[in-house]
């Protein structure tokens, strides 16, 4: 029926395509579940293989001619697009090492603005008429394409020794299968003259690298989801062991002083307004602690909700009753690497901590909260110029036996610096490979 698109290709084509779109509505409908990047990532690159799949035997149905057509064109733009997406979702995969490799990395973004602004001429030409820039539509197609292979090389023989966790290694062999399809198409079309290698041509090579790639990855795709639902297990496992912990240590001796209060109301009334006060601040301590808890387990980041609002929230409260005045210097970067909400809790629980020393204990006038990353590290910094403390007296009081155990929790270090009449500076270095996903 259509002679352009032969049985031979049409097959393959068409069970690629099914296969595709299966394996889309699967993982999209993970992604609502899990709400996990790197699954919409592979979404995206599985949605740019359907469309293009789709383009490709549209284009094919219409049938090939010597010149570039507006479908044509429409049918490389999409081939782009499934590049840009499959290049997006491995720097997903493997973003631990972008710092380590700034320099690929910034090589990329040019190469995918570049990309980017090809797809769009390409759109343009497409309605404007391709005849008229067939000559730079081609020269451009080789260009970008060249380039493209060479940072694609590169990026393996730089980053393919990073892979080395169950995940990755499936990413890396789906992407090595790819590569070796890929070198059959360009050795059948550039050595061989009948077209055929094993039988096979160019687009079936490129079909079947497509579908081994698709299998490979989603095999990875596995073990990250199936890492997504320990990791929620666990989250409700804290969750559930904080709640016991903490908010029902605090209602079980609201119980007992209630008690306690209620008897003592009619023998001793000093009694039971002193019972009351205590009631009062451990009612206090469990709507705080709730209030952590439910931070800690929400991701999502607005001016209020934020990591940097929340610590500005509690440390006007606290040490604006002292007079206390405080800068912030919280960075971006560091507040977006706090994924993991045991981290999230413990890192906001050490800054509550220190202000809430600083307002007790230090009669200080100013306070500096710093909190950075560099290349390996989430870093606290909180100084006053109090009146200080000698080290050896104070070092195991005043909740900074808190700070450290939560800093170790972390696999942290915890350091302090404090003289009499010289202020005191608190440092915390954490791993972000202990707050973060990546």
């Amino acid at each position: 029926m259509f002679p352009h698109f032969p049985l031979s290709l049409a097959i393959p084509c068409l069970f690629l395509l099914g296969a595709t779109m299966i394996m889309f509505v699967y993982h999209f409908l993970l992604y609502l579940q899990y709400r996990e990047k790197i699954i919409l990532k592979y979404c995206l690159y599985l949605l740019a293989i359907s469309l293009y799949l789709l383009g490709d035997m549209n284009s094919r149905i219409a049938g090939h001619t010597d010149h570039i057509t507006s479908k044509l064109l429409l049918t490389d733009s999409l081939n782009y697009i499934v590049i840009l997406f499959y290049a997006s979702f491995i720097i997903k995969a493997i973003p631990g090492s972008r710092e380590q490799y700034k320099k690929l990395y910034n090589i990329w973004k040019i190469a995918s603005g570049m990309t980017s602004i090809y797809i769009l001429f390409c759109l343009t030409a497409a309605i404007a008429g391709p005849e008229k820039f067939e000559s730079l539509i081609n020269a451009m197609n080789y260009f970008i394409r060249a380039i493209l292979v060479i940072i694609g090389t590169g990026a393996c023989v730089i980053l393919f020794p990073l892979m080395n966790n169950k995940f990755l290694n499936w990413i890396k062999w789906g992407a090595f299968t790819y590569l070796f399809f890929m070198a059959l198409v360009m050795i059948t079309m550039l050595l061989i003259p009948e077209n055929k290698l094993l039988g096979l041509t160019p687009m079936q090579f490129v079909y079947l690298g497509t579908f081994f790639e698709i299998i490979f990855f989603s095999i990875a795709m596995s073990y990250k989801i199936k890492d997504s639902f320990h990791k929620i297990t666990e989250e409700r496992n804290r969750l559930s062991q904080d709640l016991h912990d903490d908010i029902g240590a605090s209602l079980s001796s609201i119980q007992i002083y209630s008690s306690v209060a209620e008897k003592a109301m009619n023998e001793d009334v000093e009694k039971a307004r002193s019972i009351l006060k205590q009631i009062n601040q451990n009612a206090g301590r469990v709507i705080e602690n709730m209030s952590d808890i439910v931070w800690a387990m929400n991701r999502q980041v607005n001016d209020e909700k934020s990591f940097s609002g929340r610590v500005k929230n509690y440390g006007y409260e606290l040490l604006s009753q002292k007079n206390i005045k405080c800068q912030y210097r919280i960075d971006k970067k560091a507040e977006q690497a706090l994924v993991k909400p045991e981290s999230r809790k413990n890192i906001l629980l050490i800054v509550k901590e220190a202000l809430n020393n600083i307002a007790k204990y230090s009669e200080a006038s100013n306070v500096d909260v710093y909190i950075d990353t560099d290349n390996n590290n989430f870093l606290i910094t909180i100084s006053d110029n109090g009146k200080g403390f000698v080290l050896e007296e104070k070092v195991k009081g005043n909740g900074l036996n808190n700070i450290r155990q939560r800093a170790s929790a972390l696999r942290g270090a915890f350091e302090i610096i404090s003289r009499p009449g010289d202020g005191t500076i608190i440092r915390c270095s954490i791993p972000l490979t202990s707050i973060s996903d990546n």
